[in-house]
């Protein structure tokens, strides 16, 4: 049987961030909109998460976890990471037959592991539209978060490897 994998989270971050923080000219937010909106996005995974269940009972669902596209570009940017993917984690956790893939350690080693976040960005240039032209440029319109098929590539990997929590 072929797992239902997911997605999301991302995009309503950045929507967020864009809408209520004036990112990325500026950063207005308080640490605790961005936690009460993590908060928010969580809610809504979980909401999700519950329905694909109630559609799919006996189906293996994978919650893919989210990734720093902005290495150095919010201060803790990684950390901050870790923690919203921390969240779906746990809601993932709640829906019976439901894993948690963690993709961040995988594309953004550097920071996840103790080292400066700008390590991270030869993976976020392989494994993301974030460097158009092959320069990291998070202000080019052309800079996309979205995996490249590489880096989509890299998901079914962590899936395949086991990077899973139950």
């Amino acid at each position: 049987m072929n797992p239902i994998t997911l997605n999301i989270g991302s995009n309503d971050v950045l929507q967020f961030l864009a809408s209520k923080c004036g990112f990325p000219a500026t950063d207005t937010c308080a640490e605790a909109q961005v936690l009460a909106e993590y908060e928010h996005i969580t809610s809504n995974v979980s909401g999700i998460l519950t329905q694909v269940r109630a559609a799919a009972p006996k189906a293996q669902i994978v919650l893919i976890g989210a990734y720093n596209f902005y290495p150095t570009v919010v201060p803790g940017g990684d950390k901050l990471t870790a923690f919203f993917a921390s969240l779906p984690a746990k809601a993932a956790a709640e829906v019976p037959n439901t894993s948690f893939a963690n993709n961040l350690p995988v594309f953004n080693p550097s920071g996840t592991f103790g080292g400066p976040e700008s390590g991270d960005i030869p993976t976020i240039c392989a494994f993301t539209a974030m460097c158009p032209g092959g320069t990291f440029n998070p202000a080019s319109p052309e800079a996309d978060i979205h995996p490249t098929k590489l880096g989509y590539a890299v998901f079914a990997g962590v899936v395949a490897a086991g990077w899973l929590t139950h």
